[in-house]
């Protein structure tokens, strides 16, 4: 992506939305940006002061001054803006100020969305990939018991980066939906107009995503199950008594493991499509990412569960539930155990995401920082 506009600090907008691309020195920022197939891999949004930003980051959401920030600098800086008739967004950057003013903390590490990426991205992985993708969403598992054993409080759930920013736009279109309700109320109007300029309302806030309708290895390893279930039966309930059991490996081995898959990734994107078909898929990896679904259904299953309903999904996210039965086979659970995370994928947003697959983001250029 070529953007040759050049943008001030004074420029920068409370609400707009800061990518910065990857660290060439970091394996896990680098790996981010290959798997989602886009230069950035974090995400912050600005503040209400300018060259101030909040952003998710360990330990917690924090505010932080980049005007002075060497490292920073060696980072090229997209801006993208809500395009949008909203004369203020800074409804986000409130929403994203409460949860930096109590610090509330998300001290899952970035490696369960390195795993998540990983099995939501459209990618062709070979037999090798397939290995070492293994090792990482186990490595992703223990990072996710780890999160579980210390989780205190419903509103303590992980998010990283660019899912904080997101969250905050989705947040603030449901505020601002619910404040057009009552005013619409208070003036008197009918049912149906009151539902429209909430309607109305929300829109100016939402990031609309792209339906891309690509296929993805989660996708794949629900259709290997439902083709293969026979043979999977024991592992895959074992798998589901067993995963919180699972040992947390040494967390060294992930840089390891990053450096690794990013280069048999780049090696497997030289070759051209046509000799380079997708490898069939291992049992070891469609067993380890089924529990790794089981995992995150219950880090997120309060989250799952309101995606479910329509509250955070798209429209089609209402009727995800209408084919439930009311006893299900064991078979039914376990691609259901898929499927909610697969209903999930637009929570799991990536910065690569809100750079290049909304409809409602512009990328008015590049921040300069010496201005």
């Amino acid at each position: 992506m070529q953007v040759e506009q050049s943008i001030k600090m004074e420029q920068l907008r409370p609400g707009d939305i800061l990518l910065f691309s990857a660290i060439e020195t970091d394996w896990e920022s680098s790996l981010i940006a290959l798997i989602t197939n886009s230069p950035v891999s974090h995400t912050s949004i600005s503040y209400y002061t300018n060259g101030y930003i909040v952003e998710e980051n360990m330990p917690h959401t924090q505010v932080v001054d980049i005007r002075n920030s060497e490292s920073r600098k060696v980072r090229t800086t997209y801006i993208m803006r809500m395009d949008t008739t909203a004369k203020s967004l800074v409804k986000v950057v409130d929403i994203a100020d409460r949860y930096a003013q109590v610090e509330l903390a998300y001290p899952m590490s970035a490696l369960p969305c390195v795993a998540i990426y990983l099995v939501i991205k459209d990618l062709t992985y070979s037999l090798k990939a397939q290995g070492i993708i293994t090792k990482i969403v186990k490595l992703a598992m223990g990072a996710l018991i780890a999160f579980l054993n210390q989780k205190s409080g419903k509103a303590n759930f992980p998010m990283h980066c660019s899912q904080f920013a997101y969250h905050c736009y989705l947040q603030a279109s449901k505020e601002a939906a619910l404040e057009a309700t009552i005013a619409a109320e208070a003036a008197g109007k009918s049912k149906e107009e009151m539902i429209e300029a909430g309607k109305e309302a929300a829109k100016e806030f939402k990031i609309v995503l792209k339906d891309e309708g690509k296929e993805n290895l989660l996708k794949a390893v629900a259709t290997y199950i439902d083709n293969h279930y026979d043979q999977l039966e024991k592992q895959l309930v074992a798998g589901a008594n067993h995963t919180l059991q699972v040992e947390q490996e040494r967390i060294e081995e992930k840089e390891v493991l990053y450096e690794m898959l990013y280069h048999e990734i780049k090696e497997v994107k030289a070759v051209s499509c046509s000799s380079n078909q997708n490898a069939e898929l291992t049992e070891e990896l469609v067993i380890t990412i089924y529990q790794f679904c089981h995992l995150l259904n219950e880090v997120y299953g309060e989250r799952i569960g309101a995606i479910q309903e329509g509250i955070i999904g798209g429209e089609n996210s209402e009727k995800a539930l209408e084919n439930e039965v009311e006893i299900a086979t064991d078979k039914v659970k376990v691609l259901r155990t898929i499927n909610k995370i697969i209903e999930m994928g637009e929570y799991f947003i990536a910065p690569g995401d809100l750079l290049s697959h909304t409809e409602n983001l512009k990328c008015i250029g590049v921040l300069d920082y010496n201005s």
